[in-house]
């Protein structure tokens, strides 16, 4: 089973330019997408040129990886964690150098089925420090495609399946962690334990219909940052299905008001 594919294309011109423009920031950045073997071979390496064909290629292949591995994510985090193994069945990857451009290619294949798979991934943290490495040094990554691109029309909607739904409540629940101050460290915990139950529904295919796609809609206006109308589908959830689901929707609800309060 195909959980994602990832491309990634880098210029390498590009890359140099805004490298020599900024000397001091080539250590740095490179500290922040390499590992500590990869930080001890760039070391070693003298020409510039070499350098940024060392940091092309493996910038993109991460980049690719995570393309693939969050396919319905924001633009990925990496922060601190212990390695955990994981069900992946297969990795492909490619590194093609075409002139001026590499462009690397990853595939992933997991265990059909395999939705624990999704709710270690989304919670996997593997860089020595909180850090989005898109914004390391170079302040956006230049070489992202619009995404509007991404967006269908209306008459091709489709609803949000059970993981998708996952990635996206636990994506906003980091977002809220993250910002969050101390005296809503409680109210975080107890939003937590609350969605469990909602996890394991979604993992054991346990929401009708009617409640995932009205939840999928929801979380599509969060990632627009619509708070106006997620709250108003929600409020619809409470009204009709609060006897059976009021656990996870209570759960919901909190996750909203920390949310407002991370995007005020």
């Amino acid at each position: 089973m195909i959980f994602g594919i990832g491309i990634d294309i880098i210029h390498l011109p590009r890359i140099k330019t805004l490298l020599t423009r900024r000397p001091t920031s080539l250590l740095q950045f490179s500290k922040r997408i390499l590992s500590d073997r990869e930080l001890k071979e760039f070391n070693e390496r003298d020409a510039l040129d070499n350098n940024v064909k060392f940091l092309a290629v493996r910038w993109t292949l991460k980049e690719a990886a995570y393309k693939a591995l969050f396919p319905y994510h924001r633009k990925p985090q990496l922060i601190i964690h212990e390695q955990k193994a994981i069900n992946i069945s297969n990795v492909h990857s490619s590194v093609s150098h075409d002139g001026e451009y590499v462009i690397s290619q990853v595939l992933i294949e997991v265990v059909a089925g395999l939705f624990l798979f999704l709710r270690i991934m989304a919670t996997a943290k593997i860089a020595i420090e909180p850090t989005d490495f898109r914004t390391a040094a170079i302040t956006q990554h230049w070489n992202d495609p619009p995404q509007k691109i991404f967006h269908k029309d209306e008459n091709d909607h489709k609803q949000l399946d059970s993981s998708q739904v996952y990635f996206i409540i636990q994506n906003i629940l980091e977002i809220c962690k993250e910002n969050a101050k101390n005296s809503d460290k409680k109210i975080i915990l107890d939003t937590e334990k609350r969605l469990e139950t909602l996890y394991e529904k979604l993992e054991s295919r346990q929401l009708s219909d009617s409640v995932l796609g009205r939840l999928g809609k929801l979380c599509e206006y969060l990632e627009l940052k619509d708070l106006n109308n997620s709250i108003t589908i929600h409020g619809n959830l409470m009204t009709t299905d609060f006897d059976k689901e009021g656990k996870w929707l209570l759960g919901i609800k909190r996750l909203l008001d920390l949310y407002q309060k991370t995007l005020k």
